[in-house]
């Protein structure tokens, strides 16, 4: 999700909209710089009043004025986070380029030969996303227990990412302190579920993996247990899937189920727990795969007898779509 957010939001145009596409002529040089220099000396409102005239001016062609501000956008990528006005912005956003140029993948269409919409979201997220770092920095150095309510008090997603990720620079202490906030408050603010996903990958704490199976919500829980598989014992494992199967949703119940089965290959108890999961209207498939991920001799043959005597059609159902995947990986029926 992160990833896809970023990809759309920021990244696009640090390689496509640095490539030979985009040529830059002397006049629009000399513009851009103007306005450079407006934002270094910060007068915002000169600035406002200087891009609304660069706007309208009929001296500059369609192309340029969008070049113009195609190159002010770009090259605010690496500078102070938050450097432009509200009013300046509100220019930036108002304006439509109309230059165009050839599809690269269709010969027969047309696309923006600036992207500014796209260029200046993507610096905003940006923007937003470092608001969230620095004060995620502030506040685990001086009331990291705070964190939780700061990240519930920020509407924006980007600030939000930011809080939840400056947490990868704090200390183990700080860690501990929005642990315990967390656990104290995921149970009533499922909301947290991607500053907790990120705890409990960076403590591997067991007890927040707990807590997200039974009060989480989202697609982080998915990647939290995809990492705990490198560090959960056994016995830590079973312990989750208890508890995600007694309180959790059946979303999570079956997320329990697919992520934490290999680390109890072999576990008669788990086993039968599966076994008996076939019967079950909402979490029998994900049993059937899990069983399918995690075979043995006894429990492929468990599967064989409820596949033939079962009386439960969807139950038999399920334990032969097991053992067609277990046939399919070249395991054989014993």
């Amino acid at each position: 999700q992160k990833t896809a957010y970023e990809i759309r939001n920021c990244d696009w145009s640090s390689d496509v909209c640095s490539s030979d596409l985009f040529a830059e002529s002397n006049e629009t040089t000399t513009r851009l710089e103007e306005l450079r220099a407006l934002i270094t000396a910060g007068d915002q409102s000169v600035l406002a009043e200087r891009l609304s005239r660069t706007l309208s001016d009929t001296s500059l062609t369609p192309a340029q004025r969008d070049e113009i501000i195609f190159r002010l956008i770009r090259s605010l990528r690496d500078g102070p986070p938050a450097s432009l006005s509200e009013a300046v912005l509100k220019i930036l956003r108002s304006h439509q380029p109309v230059a165009k140029m050839d599809h690269m993948d269709d010969p027969r269409g047309t696309a923006r030969r600036y992207p500014i919409p796209a260029a200046l979201s993507g610096l905003e997220q940006r923007w937003r996303h470092e608001e969230g770092l620095a004060t995620g920095a502030t506040l685990l150095a001086v009331a990291p227990g705070e964190l939780p309510d700061e990240y519930l008090a920020q509407a924006h997603p980007m600030i939000r990412l930011g809080l939840v990720d400056a947490l990868d620079n704090s200390s183990r202490n700080q860690l501990e302190a929005v642990a315990t906030a967390l656990l104290g408050r995921l149970p009533s603010e499922a909301a947290l579920t991607a500053m907790c996903a990120k705890a409990a990958t960076l403590t591997r704490s067991p007890e927040l993996l707990e807590a997200l199976l039974i009060h989480g919500a989202g697609p982080r829980i998915a990647s939290a247990l995809r990492e705990a598989v490198s560090y959960l014992e056994p016995r830590q494992a079973e312990r989750l899937m208890d508890a995600a199967i007694a309180g959790s949703s059946i979303e999570n119940a079956a997320l329990a189920l697919a992520k934490l089965s290999p680390l109890l290959a072999g576990n008669t108890r788990n086993e039968d727990r599966l076994l008996g999961l076939l019967h079950d209207s909402a979490l029998g498939s994900a049993a059937a795969l899990a069983l399918a991920n995690t075979a043995s001799a006894r429990s492929i043959g468990k599967l064989s007898l409820v596949a033939r005597e079962s009386s439960d059609p969807l139950a038999a159902a399920r334990a032969r779509l097991s053992l067609q995947l277990l046939n399919a990986q070249g395991i054989a029926e014993p």
